[in-house]
C-alpha cells in the first residue's frame, strides 16, 4: 500500500491505494475536481460543500446506471447460456 494525499474541492485527504491504482485514483480525483468546478460556474450562488455534493450525486447516479447495465448483461449472458443448452440437447 502507497499512502497519497488528495485534494478535492479544496480540501486535502491522505489516502492508502495500491501502486496499480494511484493513477486510477488521481484521474477520478481530477474529474471530481473538474465536476465541482463546472457545478461553481453554473450555480454562483452554492457554495463549495454544495457542488461537491452535487457532483458525488452525480456520480452515484452514473455509478448505479452502470451497474443496472450490468445486471441485464448478467441476465442476457444467462438467457444466451439458457439457448445454448437447449441447441445443444436439439443437436
Amino acid at each position: 500500500m502507497k499512502r497519497i494525499e488528495v485534494t478535492i474541492a479544496g480540501r486535502p485527504f491522505p489516502l492508502k491505494v495500491e501502486e496499480n491504482e494511484e493513477t486510477l485514483v488521481m484521474q477520478v480525483v481530477d474529474e471530481i475536481n473538474q465536476k465541482v468546478r463546472d457545478f461553481q460556474k453554473t450555480y454562483r450562488n452554492k457554495d463549495r460543500q454544495d457542488c461537491l455534493s452535487m457532483a458525488l450525486l452525480t456520480y452515484a447516479i452514473e455509478y448505479n446506471k452502470v451497474k443496472g447495465q450490468d445486471n441485464v448483461l448478467a441476465e442476457i449472458k444467462a438467457k444466451s447460456a439458457s439457448i445454448q443448452a437447449v441447441l445443444e440437447q436439439v443437436s
